[in-house]
């Protein structure tokens, strides 16, 4: 690429409204794999740091049927999902049919867990000082189809 076609791509870059999907969806998609991978793993810091200080949480639990607000409560929510036998086989999820929306600096990733798409995760996130920090988290399970 020749001086000039550097500087009129980056002249294109900066301007509002002209940055490709790509890279806005990158960080929602980032952030939203680091959650999956702190549930994954049991790290509480790691999910904590993909959460801004004043998200909001609807869990997919009975126990919490209330939307939590914070991080001190979305810590006290998290905290009995990641509390697992010494000998429990480690726990994968695979994100499924996920999909990104971009608005800006808010995006959305949705996005199903396991193969019967029961459960379904809903992440709000906006972006500040150059993160994407979860906002809302909305997380559901279907119930069981009857027998």
């Amino acid at each position: 690429m020749g001086l000039n076609a550097s500087a009129a791509a980056l002249a294109l870059a900066m301007l509002p409204g002209a940055v490709s999907a790509q890279p806005a969806a990158a960080g929602p998609l980032d952030t939203a794999r680091a959650l999956v991978k702190a549930i994954e793993t049991a790290d509480m810091d790691l999910l904590l740091a993909s959460f801004d200080d004043d998200a909001t949480v609807f869990m997919p639990t009975p126990s919490t049927p209330a939307r939590v607000s914070g991080k001190a409560a979305i810590r006290n929510a998290f905290e009995p999902l990641f509390k697992r036998p010494a000998n429990a086989p480690p726990l994968t999820l695979t994100p499924l049919d996920l999909e990104t929306q971009s608005f800006g600096d808010v995006a959305l990733v949705t996005f199903h867990l396991g193969d019967a798409r029961r459960s379904r995760r809903t992440v709000v996130l906006r972006r500040s000082g150059g993160r994407w920090l979860i906002v809302h988290l909305h997380a559901s399970n279907l119930p069981e189809p009857p027998r």
